[in-house]
């Protein structure tokens, strides 16, 4: 994890770094040792987030951040992304084809298609009035729980 800090120079204490961003994404520095084959997903997604933070960026760019987790560990995630981008004043700027997980993150919504940009609003908006198909494609690819009772004839 001190590789980045290295690279770009950052000034300080490199392990006190290192140990404050592991205890702010709540791991401890047992997780410093560890091979990437030993860790679960969520702990995998917060050993990632630890290692972007450490360098103190101005933003960061998730790209599906939350994919492959099972739904309480996408939660934590989202959580942990709002509190990171609260607490340390970082942007956060998500990639992803899950418009669910992006509406419980951003305020402002982007859609592209085909390489263009099709909608740019408040997220509210884009999920309320989609314009453009694709959008619509996205929210519809949306699970949903049914609760209609089966029917026993």
């Amino acid at each position: 994890m001190k590789e980045p800090l290295l690279r770009l120079e950052v000034p300080g204490d490199h392990d006190g770094m290192i140990l404050e961003a592991l205890h702010s994404v709540g791991l401890d520095r047992s997780h410093l040792q560890r091979k990437a084959g030993e860790l679960s997903g969520g702990q995998a997604q917060r050993v990632a987030l630890a290692r972007a933070i450490t360098t103190r960026p101005d933003f960061l760019l998730a790209d599906e951040p939350v994919s492959g987790l099972d739904l309480p560990m996408r939660e934590q995630i989202i959580a942990l992304l709002r509190r990171i981008a609260a607490e340390h004043g970082t942007g956060v700027v998500v990639v992803s084809h899950d418009l669910s997980m992006v509406a419980d993150l951003c305020s402002r919504t982007i859609v592209m298609h085909a390489g263009s940009v099709v909608e740019d609003r408040p997220t509210l908006a884009v999920l309320r009035s989609p314009r453009h198909p694709r959008t619509r494609e996205l929210l519809d690819a949306i699970p949903t729980l049914t609760t209609e009772a089966p029917d026993h004839e």
